[in-house]
């Protein structure tokens, strides 16, 4: 997999600019809010619009007037490379993928610090295996596989079948412009920079949890779920 993935970095010297907006799937996680600050500093608001996986904010995309579609720039947000068919075009997508370990660990721990979150008081009760293994979480269960398959949404805790891997993984190599990899996030803002004819600039990583469990429990997760994208 580790191999896939630098493929996916570099698959940006094949990239043909097609003219169309740039789509960012933001999988949870892997470093998208520092993306969200880099664009916010390129575009105008009126450039950029925000897609999650609520059926209103999908409704709200689709019911934009032409005009207002032909002006994005950037659509971006936590949404389902489903959405494709909603999207316009030509449009060059990108993401950015992370260790699934480490992502699950990152996410429990930022639940875990955010007042607001409504999963927060779960987190606080769990240990962390148990958030993982046990509180019935889809984002938890092979949530990057299930959001660039495009077909796992809707599929319950343990029932994210081995067909979604595959066709995560074609979805990546035939039809996205970037694939970016957290623990290489420099290399792949250079990338997007040159590809998109972005300023290089340094943007401080936002959202970085400080805390970090042993090997013994990293081992543990990677054994309940080897086969996570």
């Amino acid at each position: 997999m580790n191999g896939f993935v630098h493929e996916s970095l570099l698959q940006e010297a094949k990239h043909e600019k097609t003219g169309g907006p740039i789509v960012f799937i933001h999988v949870p996680k892997t470093g998208g809010m520092t993306f969200y600050s880099m664009i916010r500093e390129i575009y105008k608001s009126s450039e950029l619009h925000k897609i999650n996986p609520a059926a209103e904010s999908v409704e709200k995309y689709r019911n934009l007037s032409p005009a207002m579609k032909d002006r994005l720039k950037v659509i971006y947000g936590h949404m389902d490379y489903g959405l494709r068919d909603l999207l316009p075009p030509g449009s060059s997508y990108v993401t950015l993928l992370r260790h699934p370990v480490e992502r699950v660990i990152s996410h429990y721990y930022y639940v875990r610090r955010t007042a607001n979150d409504p999963l927060r008081e779960l987190a606080l009760r769990s240990s962390l295996y148990d958030w993982v293994a046990r509180c019935n979480l889809e984002e938890m269960d092979n949530g990057q596989t299930r959001r660039l398959s495009g077909m796992a949404q809707g599929a319950g805790f343990g029932e994210c079948p081995t067909e979604t891997l595959i066709q995560a993984k074609s979805n990546i190599a035939r039809n996205f412009a970037l694939t970016g990899i957290t623990g290489r996030y420099d290399e792949s803002h250079i990338l997007m920079s040159k590809m998109f004819g972005w300023p290089i600039r340094y943007f401080p990583s936002v959202n970085v949890a400080k805390s970090k469990p042993g090997q013994y429990v990293k081992r543990k997760i990677r054994k309940w779920a080897p086969a996570w994208l």
